[in-house]
This record gives C-alpha cells, sequence and structure tokens, in this order.
C-alpha cells in the first residue's frame, strides 16, 4: 500500500491549519477566528478566515470590543458608516451594537479584519475525513487485490 498520498494530504492539512492559527502571531495580515456557538444563522461552531482590508457595507468584521458585548472577538455585519466609525449588527439581533449603551464604533484601532471566508467546522472537517477514510479504504483494497496476485 502506497501510503504517500495520505501522508501528503495530512502534512499539507497540518501545514496549512498552522500556518492560519499562527498568521495573527506572526504579524501576517490574515487569519483565523472561532465562534464555537451559534453564530449568524450557523447552528454549530464556525471559522472566519479573515484579512486586513477596508470593509464595505455588509461585508462582516471582526473586532475587539473590550468585554462591552462579550469577552471575545465579535463578528458581526457592517450595516453603516459614520464620521465616527463603522456600525455593525448581528444578523439575528433587532439592533445595532452601537445603540447598545458603551459599546464602541468599530474602528482601525478595534478592528481585526474583514471577513473573507465563513464556514462551519464540520464544513471542513467532514470533507478531509472523508478523503482520508477513502483513502484507507482504498490502501485496505490495493493490499488484498496485492495479495490476492500474489496467491
Amino acid at each position: 500500500m502506497d501510503a504517500r498520498p495520505m501522508v501528503i494530504t495530512a502534512v499539507v492539512t497540518v501545514f496549512l491549519v498552522s500556518w492560519v492559527f499562527l498568521a495573527p502571531v506572526l504579524g501576517l495580515p490574515f487569519g483565523l477566528n472561532a465562534a464555537t456557538g451559534a453564530s449568524m444563522g450557523d447552528e454549530g461552531p464556525v471559522l472566519n478566515i479573515w484579512y486586513d482590508g477596508e470593509p464595505e457595507m455588509g461585508d462582516v468584521v471582526i473586532f475587539e470590543q473590550n468585554g462591552q458585548l462579550s469577552n471575545d472577538r465579535v463578528a458581526h455585519r457592517v450595516v453603516d458608516e459614520t464620521e465616527h466609525g463603522f456600525v455593525t449588527k448581528g444578523d439575528a439581533n433587532p439592533y445595532t451594537d452601537q445603540e447598545v449603551a458603551g459599546v464602541d464604533y468599530v474602528t482601525s484601532e478595534n478592528m481585526v479584519g474583514v471577513v473573507l471566508i465563513r464556514m462551519g467546522v464540520f464544513e471542513v472537517l467532514s470533507p478531509t475525513a472523508a478523503l482520508l477514510v477513502v483513502y484507507g479504504v482504498l490502501g485496505v483494497w490495493q493490499k488484498r487485490e496485492t495479495e490476492k496476485a500474489q496467491n
């Protein structure tokens, strides 16, 4: 059984995931943010891949809000821009973040980045797991066929 494709897939996956997780520490202009609960219409955990850029109306941004809404970074949609900064709102919320007393506008000082890709954790893990299962099944099948040919 040739395990090289499975090993290469695993190494590339680990490398890419590590690179995205370490991007903020390394000062790269992109990174990954995970939301563990229900978030913007998604029921399960969500991964947000963000980049350092200027948001437009309707973009989802990740920002620090110093415990004003939660103790984590927040991923909400830009719904307006004022002289004070961006106005943001969670898709399921009936009000903007700034309508809540004391919540700061999103500016370059507290914005982490603009979400480029948003996907459920299971959407990422399922194809990877499926690929590894397929490689495993093909490996077992190949081994059996080789044994049959030798007998």
